[in-house]
């Protein structure tokens, strides 16, 4: 996906992050539709952070389905290749998951280490966390997925 590379884009893409975090609907909606065209998947040059991805982090469902209605993909990568799935497995946000499942966000994609969503479910042994990882094995992910080291997930 895009990385905000001018000074234009930059500043669009961190004012958004900024909106999303802040829940300031309304910015949103005017940097998406009046700002660099696809905005809504730009990453942050710094971070590579998007602003779904940012929804994520937070378990804020309103911005994460209003982010997905204005074109957000479910399955831009940070730059650790990390998606907004992962990030949700993570922190064990059940219901951010589902939102990216009802998106048709793709479990299967791998981080830059070959891990997938499913590694992440194991950050904490939490029942949020054994949540997510039923909510991914229904997605379709692999249980068998090895990391570019290996070793399974």
């Amino acid at each position: 996906m895009p990385i905000a590379r001018d000074r234009v884009e930059i500043l669009q893409v961190q004012k958004l992050i900024y909106a999303v975090r802040t829940e300031e609907i309304e910015q949103v909606q005017k940097l998406c539709e009046k700002g660099v065209e696809h905005l809504v998947n730009y990453n942050d040059p710094q971070n590579g952070m998007t602003a779904l991805i940012a929804a994520v982090t937070q378990n804020n469902e309103k911005m994460i389905q209003y982010l997905l209605q204005l074109g957000a993909h479910p399955d831009v990568i940070d730059f650790a290749g990390r998606t907004a799935v992962m990030h949700a497995a993570e922190y064990g946000h059940i219901n951010a998951l589902q939102l990216l499942r009802d998106a048709k966000a793709n479990p299967r994609i791998q981080n830059l280490e070959g891990q997938d969503a499913i590694y992440y479910c194991f950050a904490e042994p939490t029942q949020r966390h054994k949540a997510c990882l039923k909510i991914l094995l229904e997605m379709g992910a692999d249980v068998n997925n090895r990391a570019r080291n290996g070793v399974p997930n």
